[in-house]
């Protein structure tokens, strides 16, 4: 297979959005747990959700935000990534959510979508592209580095990523 595989994007509904929402407050409170930022369950959830509607504060109406579904060539949906304003760099188009359906991972979607959403972000007039990952991911923070995304800042286990678009 080659490195780049083709990957589409098409807008995500309202109901994707909410029903994906809550399966990634539940991922990112198992994510702060293994990276020990958080140690019990239940305040990991908390954590992730306070932070989600921060992240997201009108939910699927928040201004300034993309919500894409990931499809492969045959229409199949493969993943979701969203990104949105910088809230501090306003040239900054940061994604806030990235993943590739279990089934579907190791075939180049990944470095496809994110090959695409940097096009789509230039297009949109953005500078710059963003990101943060949990250090201990050892298969997404490799491939951001590989696509040429720089540490501008680590704090606790996660690595703030940028590169130019």
């Amino acid at each position: 297979m080659s490195e780049f595989t083709n990957v589409f994007f098409r807008n995500m509904t309202e109901k994707e959005f909410n029903d994906f929402s809550e399966e990634e407050i539940r991922s990112y409170a198992d994510e702060l747990i293994k990276s020990g930022y958080r140690k019990l369950k239940i305040t990991a959830i908390k954590a992730s959700r306070k932070e989600y509607n921060e992240t997201f504060p009108q939910g699927y109406h928040t201004p300034e935000n993309y919500f894409y579904v990931i499809q492969n060539d045959k229409n199949e949906d493969v993943g979701k990534i969203f990104y949105q304003t910088h809230y501090e760099k306003k040239d900054v188009a940061f994604i806030t959510e990235f993943v590739i359906n279990k089934e579907h991972r190791n075939k180049g979607y990944g470095k496809s979508a994110l090959k695409k959403i940097a096009e789509d972000a230039k297009e949109k007039g953005y500078k710059k592209m963003g990101l943060n990952v949990f250090l201990h991911n050892n298969i997404s923070y490799p491939m951001y580095l590989k696509d040429g995304y720089k540490v501008i800042e680590e704090i606790d286990g996660n690595a703030i990523m940028e590169k130019d678009l």
